[in-house]
């Protein structure tokens, strides 16, 4: 299970199914950086030791932004780094895609001679 700010999150064990954050996005066509962190108690020093790791991971629609909370799953290798591909979105990061204006660029009146 994966903490998030909302709750617990189920995924499948034995690595088939991973929780992470996507801190990459549109470089690649299609394709995601994904952070999956870990905690592994160690015994010698009686504490938890985090660890991470970044997985590219396949995104077919290109939805996903940098700081979405996601599930990503295991399946045939898609590429030489690439075997995982995004599940479910599960705490969206916020877009502005309705706030996003269309800047529409007018070509300036170029006059030659006088101004009248």
């Amino acid at each position: 299970m994966a903490p998030t700010r909302s709750g617990i999150v189920r995924v499948a064990g034995s690595g088939n199914e991973l929780f992470g954050t996507v801190i990459k996005h549109g470089v690649n066509n299609k394709t995601l950086t994904v952070r999956v962190s870990a905690q592994n108690y160690n015994k010698k020093y009686n504490k938890f030791i985090q660890s991470h790791k970044n997985k590219q991971v396949h995104d077919e629609t290109n939805y996903c932004v940098t700081g979405d909370k996601v599930i990503i799953k295991c399946c045939q290798k898609l590429s030489k780094q690439k075997h995982y591909y995004v599940k479910n979105i599960v705490k969206p990061f916020p877009r502005d895609e309705h706030n996003r204006v269309t800047a529409e660029v007018e070509e300036p009146i170029i006059t030659l001679g006088k101004d009248l």
